[in-house]
């Protein structure tokens, strides 16, 4: 399945404004992803998973994505977790330092963010209250040993350690 993916389209809940989810843009499309692996993993098997199995995968890990860049020596981190019980916690750090003949300065930030998941009819839905579902654009690909690495913007996500 190496080499593999899948997109699934949907419009955003939001007509594209940012801001309007609790759970940041990322974190929706991650767990979004988290369900196109699974339909990448029924297409081998010729059997799409039911509702309960593509909850289960969800809920089973957390998923973590870490970015660094050498140039500005800054670095991001993220963390979902998909509890069973339909919520969606998203994690964030970063970290930035800036030296000069001044001396260094550094920076840390750090946030939390949560929403509302659930798939229905082998789709997955978001929602920031709980009334209002929409379902969710991801791709997916797998490394060479098979695991999904789940990617948006930009961002590449694994299963966390």
């Amino acid at each position: 399945m190496q080499g593999r993916q899948r997109d699934v389209t949907a419009r955003s809940p939001d007509n594209g404004r940012r801001g309007r989810m609790a759970t940041s843009r990322i974190a929706l499309l991650l767990i979004a992803m988290s369900f196109a692996f699974l339909a990448c993993a029924a297409d081998k098997a010729q059997k799409v998973p039911d509702d309960s199995e593509i909850e289960q995968f969800l809920s089973a890990n957390a998923w973590c994505s870490f970015s660094f860049n050498k140039n500005t020596g800054s670095s991001r981190k993220e963390r979902v977790v998909f509890d069973s019980n339909g919520v969606v916690s998203k994690t964030s750090g970063a970290e930035s330092y800036h030296s000069n003949r001044a001396g260094t300065v550094a920076g840390q930030s750090a946030n939390a963010d949560e929403g509302r998941w659930r798939v229905h009819g082998a789709t997955l839905h978001l929602s920031r209250d709980g009334v209002n579902w929409e379902p969710q654009q991801v791709q997916v690909s797998f490394n060479s040993n098979g695991s999904p690495i789940l990617k948006s913007d930009g961002k590449e996500y694994a299963r966390c350690q």
